[in-house]
């Protein structure tokens, strides 16, 4: 209920791709480990017991912080609501990120052989057929209008690093011919389009 509450009052002052996580780790996390304790009961030891539950269930550390983050948001509500007097979530220690350190640096990069036959490979479908009562798989290549915009999407990707919400979100008046560069504007998320969230990002 509290957490209920809670969505509530952030739908109207959060972007929507902020809310989809939020309500994500609500459901995802929280509701099944502790929808059916009262907040009252929600102390230190059974924040303790829900980060345990998370490692047993391979939940990252990074994922594990900012389900905590929702949580003690939560509970910071449930303080302002008079549900309960203190925050047990300011108290915990959390997961320690350098534990992720060494999944992190385990970063594949691509190979220039690897780059030309992934742009290569880009402007094809796959699609099923039944031949004599068998399914095969037959690729067929897109038209040259659409292979060239998945190929350059595919090259602008690589060349530049941006994130998928980055690409999705540029337009022509983003791009510097004369001097090569091209500057993140906006992105598009879930359907809609949102500016950087600061200056520096």
């Amino acid at each position: 209920q509290a957490a209920s509450e809670w969505l509530k009052i952030k739908k109207r002052k959060v972007r929507h791709s902020t809310l989809r996580g939020y309500r994500g780790h609500v459901k995802e996390h929280l509701k099944p480990h502790f929808g059916k304790i009262l907040v009252t009961h929600i102390n230190l030891e059974a924040v303790e017991g829900f980060i345990e539950k998370c490692e047993e269930n391979s939940v990252s550390v990074a994922t594990t912080r900012k389900i905590l983050t929702t949580l003690g948001a939560i509970l910071t509500y449930a303080c302002r609501k008079k549900y309960i007097d203190h925050n047990p979530v300011r108290y915990v220690e959390k997961p320690n990120k350098e534990i992720d350190q060494e999944e992190e640096e385990r970063v594949e990069v691509y190979t220039p052989d690897q780059i030309r036959r992934l742009i290569n490979a880009t402007g094809w479908t796959k699609r099923q057929i039944e031949i004599e009562g068998e399914k095969q798989v037959v690729w067929s290549e897109m038209g040259p209008v659409a292979g060239l915009k998945y190929k350059t999407l595919m090259m602008m990707a690589v060349g530049t690093g941006m994130r998928q919400g980055e690409l999705l979100g540029s337009k022509w008046e983003d791009i510097d011919w004369n001097n090569a560069q091209i500057q993140v504007r906006r992105t598009f998320n879930h359907g809609r389009f949102y500016p950087p969230k600061t200056r520096s990002s």
